[in-house]
């Protein structure tokens, strides 16, 4: 019987990858678009050195590249902090409006470029000296010498080849085979489609007649006074009031009091323009969806579908005139915040891509399926982690049910107070999260303590970062 040490070492032998001489193939710059339920990482974007709870999308994502051998990158030092030393140079789909600090978990159609390894093997007549030269890989693409070459059919099946490496919860859906040679995932980003998720009722609701109307502690909302009746019951929404309120959005504005500002990038405007913003009703009911679904707004959006807030409030915080300095209001949890698409212009979006299943895929596979459907196509892959979600929540939801049904009925009518004539009742706040947030006494939004303005907030950044070069170039 061989020791543990013997059988480790003879493990180590068996997994010892193949040699790779990536100067014998040719190379292309495509994009790709990829989806990820982000409960299991760290947000999308991998910063070196950077020692996070869990890996980020990107350096699961360099790794998946890496061992499928579309990327060759020089080796980085060891990091015993740090899942992947070195990163990887891609371009992300996303641009952080709402500052470096939000990281975005989820979404359905984020977009990288990258240069990867392509299907042509080059002959000794094209292979680069690399005594002359700097890299050990060519950026050599098939000419008319492969007359027979098609740069879609005749291509390695990139989707589903990365897709048999990565987790379940992240997917390669399509691949960009021409991207323009000034193609940037990011500035080349025409128009991005955010969707917040949330459940309505939002959180548990409040029986009885203390349900239907506002804690004490919200007396201090413009007009209202204490136990003034609500519009709908303790943690249900109004998505009527929410609808209308985020229709104001749609326009061009300047958002600074609806966005989190990041003094580090020196923005000299927050004016952007949204196309469409609305509250959708999804086919499971309870959910919505919001476009665009920012976490400042969707956190007044909030406020105003609980009725502590008027629509009008939207008014008030794109008046940068009347109110150039943002309220100190809390922004709504980011768990429903989804990318869900990016667009690059009519041409690729509806022409470029080359989803899985598609066609013009097909014939590059080398599998006995389709790469959608299937064993181990994207389709398959997602519907047993949807079943596994609805399952969880079908159990948890009979279990309410029958939690509801028991007992005499009695506490439905205290609204969860042993005596609610004499108990202290403080507003309940929905922030997005699983639970509503307990706040003493509500203040109103406009009355809240107000930010620095935006042209302040960037001068002072300028200035402490002016004095630590300063004192570094001194030292």
């Amino acid at each position: 019987m061989s020791s543990p040490t013997q059988a480790d070492a003879a493990d180590d032998n068996r997994r010892t990858p193949k040699p790779f001489d990536p100067s014998t193939s040719s190379t292309r710059f495509i994009a790709l678009k990829l989806a990820y339920l982000g409960g299991a990482y760290n947000g999308f974007e991998h910063a070196n050195n950077n020692v996070t709870p869990k890996p980020t999308v990107e350096e699961v994502l360099y790794k998946a590249l890496r061992k499928t051998r579309l990327i060759n990158p020089p080796v980085p030092s060891p990091s015993p902090s740090v899942g992947v030393g070195g990163g990887v140079d891609v371009d992300t789909g996303v641009e952080v409006v709402w500052g470096k600090e939000e990281r975005l978990r989820r979404a359905f159609g984020q977009v990288i470029a990258l240069r990867v390894r392509n299907s042509v093997a080059l002959d000794s007549q094209n292979i680069p000296d690399k005594s002359n030269s700097s890299t050990s890989t060519s950026t050599s693409t098939p000419s008319a010498n492969l007359p027979d070459w098609d740069p879609i059919a005749s291509e390695l099946p990139y989707v589903s080849l990365l897709n048999s490496i990565l987790p379940p919860s992240i997917r390669i859906l399509a691949w960009l085979p021409d991207p323009p040679p000034d193609f940037s995932a990011r500035f080349s980003c025409q128009q991005r489609r955010y969707k917040y998720f949330f459940t309505n009722p939002a959180f548990c609701p409040t029986p009885g007649p203390l349900g239907m109307t506002f804690a004490p502690s919200a007396a201090g909302r413009a007009g209202k006074g204490s136990g003034a009746p609500a519009p709908v019951r303790e943690g249900w929404l109004d998505i009527d009031r929410m609808r209308e309120a985020a229709k104001k959005l749609i326009g061009s504005h300047d958002f600074r009091n609806l966005c989190k500002i990041d003094p580090s990038n020196q923005m000299s405007s927050c004016v952007r323009s949204i196309l469409h913003a609305d509250i959708e009703e999804w086919p499971t009911p309870g959910a919505a969806g919001s476009n665009p679904g920012a976490a400042c707004m969707m956190g007044v959006l909030f406020l105003v579908g609980q009725g502590l807030e008027e629509p009008s409030v939207i008014d008030e915080l794109l008046d940068i005139d009347k109110n150039p300095r943002r309220p100190l209001y809390e922004m709504a949890e980011d768990r429903g915040l989804v990318l869900w698409d990016c667009s690059f212009g009519h041409e690729i979006d509806q022409h470029g891509w080359v989803y899985a299943g598609d066609r013009a895929s097909v014939t590059a596979l080398t599998s006995k399926t389709d790469s959608k459907f299937g064993v181990g196509g994207v389709v398959e892959v997602v519907w047993k982690q949807w079943r596994a979600a609805k399952i969880d929540e079908v159990l948890t939801s009979s279990l309410l049910g029958l939690v509801l049904s028991q007992g005499d009925g009695t506490g439905l009518l205290r609204g969860g107070f042993r005596d609610p004539a004499t108990a202290s009742r403080s507003q309940k706040i929905f922030d997005g999260g699983d639970s509503a947030r307990i706040q003493g006494k509500y203040v109103a939004v406009m009355n809240k303590p107000k930010m620095a303005t935006l042209e302040e907030q960037n001068e002072k950044y300028a200035r402490s970062r002016k004095g630590r070069c300063r004192s570094a170039a001194g030292a």
